[in-house]
């Protein structure tokens, strides 16, 4: 019967679509429908160890959001059901509890499953607002209903000849593997320089392994017998935490985006997918450099464009210009995407992008009734724009997003939000990372919660899709205060010291996207000088975001960008500077060299 092959490949931790493509087309195809699931498997395996370790509200937790975020989805566009069907049957009432209930009375849910989802959503609910009540008795009821609730959902949309009263989904085969990531992730957290190596190198010989068994997987295809536990079992034993990070695969946001929207693959994350299917008209989105939050952000805005009727247009906006050039490349590549659909395209081009000052500076102008003095500074007039608009009627949005919004001040904010129409569906999003405040313009979370009200509606990203597990430990040693000068730093294979001598030797052998960071524009301008006798480069600015190409400019134009490779060649040593001192070894995806 196929559905043990589906379950077995399912749960091993590489899910390589381009491998099945080649082997097997049709299979591919059930396993493209399957997105959800080998991210589920892992969730609730993690739940299962957490279990053992004594933290009972993790598996209640999971299994709400992966019954919200996953499993109610699928049925959704298994069977055509709309935000609308909801919003008719109960009066634009649309919860969790509404979705289970029409599910079951348009008899897509047997009575004993319909049941199970009630009672993994009703500890879900109780774990969330206060874990200490869910005990080891209702952990374990937990367990067991999502084991039969996964087990349910493969026989309806994989195998309809599969039988669902197996071995747990969430057996002691997941188990094994996340106390082997467990362990894994022990090593890398070492501070040492010499265990750092020796996990490296450990690293480096399962990666070996790895593809080696890759190769083995093409026959896992078309020989059943291949498909043993005691094979998948060998597979999980060698594959460990620091393969997913050493040999990450960074997608191009614009093609990770269409994936998402399209619901072919499932983000790395379940805690993304739920940020951007959450229904909540106002939404924080916190997490630290490199989580995604503005991917995120970009398609929760196009989600809502082309899945509400009454959501016609939004705004996004930006703080520094090279940003906002980013995320509208981004949107081109989109919308130039060969499989983008015409929906998708009409909500692309009905988000606009802006930066804050420009679009308000460009309105001020257009104002007869605002006046200002040649005399007055950049800051000055910037601040007497805002007031002025603050008590003026302006042009509204349906939707207003706000990224890298710890940058802004409070007055900002609000003029932000005046952005926002008044009509009942529309929507106010702001992310943010409170340590990638390097303008100190008063920004806090909890003074934005006096100004907007979030009601609760926030979430904090917490897996880092860009950098080297090496830069980010290092920047989170940059954050407690350990790495304030160059002298401070232990080099490895992603953190190095160069010489002025090596560096302009590297600059001519450098290959991807690269960048030279230094902290002022004087600065930067006499190294351009010096440097472009013998090499192109070119400035940091809104029309180029982070292609491929070496580029030179201040840590502040690079700000929410990200490149393969920075140079820092001025490190900020201040003591009030580790913000941004964070912000600019985040920008690296590979390698970080500080130039002496």
């Amino acid at each position: 019967m196929l559905g043990a092959r589906y379950f077995d490949f399912l749960q091993l931790p590489f899910f390589n679509y381009e491998l099945l493509q080649e082997t097997d087309e049709q299979l591919f195809e059930k396993y493209k429908k399957m997105h959800g699931v080998y991210n589920t498997l892992y969730e609730i395996s993690h739940a299962r160890l957490r279990f053992e370790e004594g933290d009972y509200y993790v598996a209640p937790r999971m299994g709400r959001e992966v019954l919200e975020n996953i499993i109610i989805p699928q049925y959704e566009m298994k069977h055509n059901i709309t935000e609308s069907d909801y919003r008719i049957k109960y009066k634009g009432n649309i919860s969790l509890f509404n979705k289970i209930d029409y599910l079951y009375d348009k008899k897509k849910l047997t009575k004993q499953l319909k049941n199970a989802y009630h009672q993994i959503r009703k500890l879900g609910n109780e774990a969330l607002h206060n874990n200490k009540k869910i005990t080891k008795e209702k952990c374990e009821k937990t367990l067991k209903n999502i084991d039969y609730v996964l087990r349910c959902f493969i026989k309806s949309f994989i195998d309809h000849g599969y039988n669902n009263s197996n071995e747990k989904v969430t057996g002691d085969l997941g188990l094994s593997y996340h106390k082997t990531l467990q362990t894994n992730k022990g090593l890398i957290e070492l501070s040492d320089n010499e265990s750092l190596k020796s996990a490296s190198h450990k690293i480096n010989q399962d990666m070996i392994i790895v593809e080696s068994m890759l190769e083995d997987t093409k026959k896992m295809l078309t020989e059943s017998s291949k498909t043993t536990l005691e094979y998948i079992h060998k597979v999980r034993a060698e594959l460990t935490y620091m393969l997913a990070s050493i040999n990450r695969k960074i997608l191009k946001e614009y093609d990770w985006i269409y994936k998402i929207l399209n619901k072919e693959e499932s983000v790395s994350n379940i805690e993304q997918i739920r940020a951007i299917n959450s229904n909540n008209k106002t939404y924080k989105i916190n997490g630290a450099a490199g989580t995604g939050k503005s991917l995120v952000l970009l398609a929760k805005c196009l989600r809502n464009l082309t899945e509400e009727n009454d959501l016609e247009k939004g705004i996004f906006i930006t703080f520094n210009k090279s940003f906002m050039g980013y995320i509208q490349n981004i949107l081109s590549s989109l919308k130039s995407h060969n499989d983008t659909d015409e929906r998708l395209k009409q909500a692309i081009d009905r988000l606009k992008v802006i930066n804050f000052d420009k679009y308000f500076n460009d309105l001020s102008q257009e104002d007869k009734t605002f006046t200002y003095t040649d005399e007055l500074g950049y800051g000055q007039k910037i601040k007497a724009i805002i007031d002025h608009f603050l008590d003026k009627n302006i042009s509204t949005f349906d939707i207003v997003a706000i990224d890298e919004a710890q940058d802004f001040s409070i007055d900002r904010i609000k003029l932000c939000y005046k952005l926002k129409n008044k009509h009942d569906n529309s929507r106010f999003y702001i992310a943010y990372d409170e340590n990638q405040d390097i303008y100190r313009n008063g920004f806090s979370a909890k003074l934005i919660d006096k100004t907007v009200n979030f009601q609760g509606n926030a979430i904090t990203l917490k897996n880092n899709m860009r950098n080297h597990i090496n830069i980010e430990l290092f920047s989170n040693e940059i954050l407690k205060g350990n790495i304030q000068k160059i002298k401070d730093i232990e080099m490895n294979d992603q953190i190095k010291i160069m010489s002025k001598v090596e560096f302009n030797e590297s600059l001519q052998k450098h290959i991807g996207s690269t960048a030279i960071l230094c902290l002022s524009n004087e600065a930067k301008k006499r190294l351009l000088k010096e440097l472009e006798e013998n090499i192109h480069l070119e400035e940091i600015d809104e029309t180029n975001g982070a292609k491929d190409g070496l580029y030179i400019g201040t840590v502040h134009s690079a700000k929410g960008l990200e490149y393969d490779r920075i140079y820092i060649y001025e490190f900020p040593t201040n003591k009030n500077e580790t913000n941004l001192r964070y912000v600019t070894c985040t920008r690296a995806r590979y390698e970080v060299i500080f130039v002496k």
